[in-house]
């Protein structure tokens, strides 16, 4: 299974938990003419402010003091494996040099900013939430014939927004209401045309052990709080390398190619 970008027809390898379920999900999509999907985010702006701060430090770095540990990172193509270079080259390179705040500090206050916030950018990079829907303004929804059994508690590289009306029993309990059993207790009735997409290391998790005590005590079963789409299975450096190229600006699109 692919995520291909339509643009510049990129695609990155997933593989899926619940592949009956994508399939027939696709399938409602491609019927309903609604089989593509788009993000209104932009890492523009974020790379942007990044560089500037990279070149302007290592302006000053070279020029003044002859230090060249940020130069090789003035004209990168950003991907994982680089913002984590960067991030601890940032890292060493005050504990090697313990007086370079009041340094930047006294020469420009802005210098000792735009220094700072070179770890901040790298933060705010590499946590992104990517939200790609197949609707503007009403709610594209289909109907889960697959029920709860495709949910679960682990985090996914792709997955599925809730968006049906009401609460999830997990978001039930996490907000104390003890109401279990009523007709505002959704959990993805309806399937979504928001995806969600998250870069980070995905990984497998269990129910909260208050959750599971709570649905007992309340003769509820046990039900997921995600229903997962599907983990990458490209290196990291390619697959962040893919959405830094292709969500520089906005209204970046997306859809899924099923293989045979």
């Amino acid at each position: 299974m692919k995520l291909v970008f339509k643009k510049t027809g990129d695609s990155l390898g997933f593989e899926s938990p619940n592949r009956d379920l994508l399939e027939y999900f696709i399938t409602q999509c491609n019927d309903t003419n609604a089989d593509v999907f788009k993000s209104n985010q932009s890492l523009k702006q974020d790379f942007a402010k990044l560089f500037d701060c990279i070149n302007e430090i290592d302006d000053f770095l070279s020029n003044k003091l002859s230090i060249n540990v940020f130069t090789k990172y003035r004209e990168v193509k950003l991907n994982q494996i680089i913002l984590n270079s960067l991030h601890e080259d940032w890292v060493k390179f005050q504990l090697k040099h313990s007086n370079i705040s009041l340094l930047l500090e006294r020469k420009n206050p802005d210098l000792l900013d735009k220094f700072r916030w070179i770890n901040e950018g790298i933060h705010e990079i590499e946590s992104v939430l990517y939200d790609f829907r197949n609707y503007d303004h009403h709610v594209w929804q289909c109907s889960n014939p697959y029920g709860t059994n495709v949910l679960d508690f682990n985090q996914y590289n792709i997955s599925m927004a809730f968006n049906n009306l009401g609460r999830a029993s997990f978001n039930k309990w996490n907000v104390h209401d003890n109401n279990v059993e009523d007709i505002d207790t959704n959990d993805f009735t309806l399937l979504s045309g928001q995806i969600l997409i998250r870069l980070s290391k995905p990984y497998t998790q269990a129910a909260p052990v208050e959750y599971i005590n709570w649905c007992n005590n309340n003769g509820y079963p046990v039900v997921g709080k995600t229903l997962g789409i599907g983990n990458f299975t490209n290196t990291v450096d390619i697959v962040s390398e893919v959405f830094y190229r292709n969500v520089q600006n906005e209204g970046s699109r997306i859809f899924f190619e099923l293989s045979t």
